[in-house]
């Protein structure tokens, strides 16, 4: 009996586990988990890509996944916790299947794919990240951009805040594991002294 892509992709998704974007998400911020996108190279370019994620273009899975093949890729091996994706979980659920035959014993899939995830986080658009705030000097340019996932916590110097904005440059400080990101709100900033009182004040 002929099985056409579409009965291939049914009996893989039947096959392995499925999750949705908010389930890998947290997954991935448990620490736990190798998120591989399974896309071209050029869908990766247009399209952008979930932050984290190990890029392994479908066509080499098979070699990248093997600890015995030449094209082994790290991290991917069979005592971890493998998710898949692709564009629309169509590969990702055959790549997941084909990971179960090699002795992947850990290994789910994102249904829907990167566009899933993309919907999920940008809040119901898949199609266009958030917009950045206008001016008449970009009136006529995309600002969308796509969100990332924040997971480190950096210090910086700045001379001048107005109101939640850096007015001049920051100057990066120092890594801060210690702090989560939830933790840094603007409450937390220090509002300098502007240069010219400083200098004012500064001698008797």
């Amino acid at each position: 009996m002929t099985r056409s892509a579409t009965d291939l992709v049914t009996e893989a998704k039947a096959q392995v586990e499925g999750l949705d974007a908010e389930a890998v998400e947290a997954e991935l911020r448990s620490g736990d988990a190798v998120l591989v996108d399974l896309r071209e190279a050029e869908e990766l370019t247009a399209k952008g890509r979930i932050p984290g994620s190990v890029h392994v273009p479908r066509g080499m899975l098979e070699f990248r996944a093997d600890p015995t093949s030449t094209y082994h890729q790290e991290p991917l091996d069979p005592s971890k916790r493998i998710i898949l994706h692709c564009a629309s979980g169509g590969r990702s659920a055959l790549g997941a299947a084909t990971l179960r035959s090699m002795g992947y014993t850990n290994v789910a899939h994102l249904d829907g794919g990167f566009g899933a995830w993309a919907e999920a986080m940008t809040q119901g658009d898949a199609t266009k990240g958030p917009t950045g705030a206008g001016s008449r000097w970009n009136a006529k340019k995309d600002l969308s951009f796509e969100l990332l996932r924040i997971e480190r916590v950096a210090e910086i110097r700045y001379d001048q805040l107005q109101g939640d904005r850096l007015r001049h440059a920051g100057q990066w400080n120092r890594w801060r594991p210690d702090r989560k990101p939830s933790s840094c709100t603007y409450e937390q900033l220090d509002v300098a002294v502007p240069a010219e009182l400083a200098d004012l004040f500064a001698h008797p």
